[in-house]
């Protein structure tokens, strides 16, 4: 079995860093190593992970434990609406034998979300929560065409340029200071981007 990829870049973090980047739980990232979705070395008798592998790995997949934390819901049940959409899910093994890590692929993020937003119970204020759906979307969107594109966040002073970032995905600049999900999709994206140009510098 192949536990280790060497020569794979000299930037490295710890296992804890690789989880809390790609959203898999710390059991799940040597695991990862061996099903190649992730590249490591052994440094002082500790495992240190490529911080290539790590954006190759979240350019690809995204955590269904990551996204149902910004949803709000649960792994189950996006696991259920993964299954009725046909969404392949990547399981990732964890070293406890508890349930393992999923992960989904970045290209069917929107299939699930539309799945997700389907599946919600009509509420009074059901217009108003899907507004905030939408808003998520639109900006989920705009990230992975500047993904696909090789583009970094427009940015003002360092910071993402809220203004025209809001224009690009159609709605007021205040979404992004009042929706707290879209507040934290943002702030993922821009986080993801400063690592990648930092391991890079």
């Amino acid at each position: 079995m192949r536990s280790k990829r060497r020569g794979a870049g000299t930037e490295t973090c710890s296992i804890a860093e690789a989880a809390l980047a790609t959203g898999l739980d710390p059991t799940a990232v040597k695991p990862a190593v061996d099903l190649g979705l992730l590249d490591a070395t052994e440094r002082d008798g500790q495992t240190r992970v490529s911080i290539a592998s790590i954006a190759r790995l979240t350019s690809c997949y995204l955590s269904l434990a990551c996204l149902a934390k910004e949803l709000k819901t649960t792994t189950a049940k996006l696991l259920r609406i993964c299954q009725e959409k046909g969404v392949k899910v990547q399981e990732v093994p964890r070293q406890n034998c508890n349930s393992p890590s999923r992960l989904i692929l970045l290209a069917e993020r929107d299939l699930l979300l539309e799945g997700w937003i389907a599946a919600q119970p009509r509420r009074s204020d059901a217009a108003t929560s899907r507004s905030r759906e939408a808003y998520e979307l639109a900006l989920r969107n705009y990230l992975r065409q500047l993904t696909e594109q090789g583009r970094l966040l427009p940015r003002r002073a360092g910071s993402p340029n809220k203004a025209l970032i809001a224009r690009a995905c159609g709605f007021h600049r205040d979404v992004l200071y009042d929706h707290q999900n879209v507040v934290a999709v943002l702030d993922a994206h821009d986080q993801l981007e400063r690592r990648l140009l930092t391991s890079e510098g």
